[in-house]
């Protein structure tokens, strides 16, 4: 015999034809031990009300502390079912008759944890956001939260993918996030809770073996032991190889980021490359506006950087040369020559796929070459980098361009080979 105890009686109907199942409430339920297994379902909205102005109570406590005496006195199995992705809905405004404000629980992890430990059972684990599907005897159950740090002894069920523990055992409680009572129109919800109850309860069918079983080696078992052994510090190897692998994708995607961003962070991932292929740090200081100077082959160069949502217009070369007249102006002011060059990398329809971005036209590239100015397109600096890392140009050879190029950046990449 099993007891579904729920807020509502919404459940009835579902089992009506089941004698075996009963259907009630947190206010009338029966005494568990008149059961083989007691349901406690905690999907429901109204569960998640505090008209308090903090989130410090449930409003239906005086339902649930009785519950949970039922709960830590009972010997019989206990399942309970948490709840799924609900907004907890608190501060009650009784003027205006409706709650003030609303967070989802999976932003409140370990304040509807601690409320679930007080009012529930106190070995509820804090929980995790994140969608996931687990199938049971060709039924998919649903969950919207998974634990983590848990016990691999007390683990009874994870997801389909990423074994994201979702269903755990303490002495004669399980705590489960699937969504036991969502059907599709073709599923039956006694099949399928009988699914779930028959899987988690798998183990009472079998004979543990007893601990002192593995002190004991027989026939081949040494030899199977090793292989294991050897194997598993194989694949600790190889997931080290893998997370060196992601770090250095990271590292990637970062430089990447220059095809998009704007503003600061384009400017410092910039900073970030030429430094690379200068291999030297300059404490650069802002003190004339530009966004960044160096000095190579007896020349200063003037950085300027921008993200544009759209196409590089004359305004745009005009403010990045602008910052290098301002620079000429104090060296004149000063009494000393420099030979300078204006480098304006520039990101243009950063939120377009670079297929989909257009040329920039022969007007700013007739503005840049006016005024000593080399507009840089941050795909083509891609390049010319990702060159650079694989040896196909050198740093000298990137200054000439800089220095001799005018207008438009021209480059060709070098090798269409793939560089593993």
């Amino acid at each position: 015999m099993i007891q579904i105890i729920s807020l509502y009686n919404n459940l009835k109907n579902i089992y009506l034809d089941n004698k075996n199942i009963k259907v009630n409430t947190f206010s009338d339920y029966q005494s568990f031990d008149m059961y083989d297994i007691n349901i406690i379902n905690l999907n429901s909205e109204e569960i998640w009300q505090c008209d308090n102005y903090q989130i410090e109570s449930l409003n239906i406590k005086d339902d649930l502390i009785p519950l949970k005496l039922s709960i830590k006195t009972c010997h019989t199995k206990i399942i309970i079912v948490l709840p799924k992705n609900y907004e907890f809905w608190y501060n009650w405004i009784s003027v205006a008759k409706k709650f003030r404000n609303n967070k989802e629980l999976k932003s409140l992890s370990e304040t509807v944890t601690n409320l679930l430990q007080t009012y529930i059972y106190e070995k509820i684990p804090v929980y995790v956001y994140e969608k996931c599907e687990t199938t049971i005897d060709n039924f998919i159950f649903n969950s919207d939260f998974y634990f983590s740090d848990i016990n691999k002894n007390s683990i009874l069920l994870t997801s389909n993918s990423g074994n994201k523990v979702n269903t755990i055992i303490d002495e004669n409680v399980v705590i489960t996030s699937l969504d036991l009572f969502n059907f599709k129109v073709e599923e039956k919800g006694t099949e399928k809770l009988n699914a779930f109850i028959n899987k988690i309860y798998e183990y009472d069918k079998k004979e543990f073996y007893p601990d002192w079983i593995n002190d004991i080696k027989f026939y081949n078992d040494k030899k199977h032991l090793n292989e294991i052994k050897k194997i598993e510090t194989e694949i600790e190897k190889l997931k080290e190889k893998i997370n060196k692998s992601k770090i250095e994708l990271e590292k990637n995607k970062k430089i990447k980021g220059i095809l998009y961003l704007s503003g600061n962070e384009l400017n410092k991932e910039i900073i970030n490359i030429l430094e690379d292929i200068l291999k030297e740090h300059n404490d650069f200081k802002d003190i004339f506006e530009e966004d960044y100077k160096f000095i190579s082959d007896n020349t200063t160069f003037i950085v300027e950087t921008k993200g544009l949502n759209n196409e590089v217009s004359g305004q745009n070369v005009t403010d990045a040369f602008s910052h290098l007249t301002i620079y000429e102006d104090k060296l004149e002011k000063e009494n000393r020559k420099e030979k300078t060059k204006c480098l304006f990398f520039v990101a243009s329809e950063r939120k377009k796929i670079i297929s989909e971005r257009k040329k920039i036209n022969s007007r700013q590239k007739t503005i840049a070459k006016r005024n000593n100015t080399l507009i840089i397109d941050t795909p083509t600096f891609l390049n010319i980098y990702e060159d650079f890392l694989n040896k196909k140009i050198s740093k000298d050879e990137i200054i000439k361009i800089f220095k001799e190029q005018f207008g438009v950046i021209s480059y060709n990449k070098r090798g269409d080979e793939n560089n593993d």
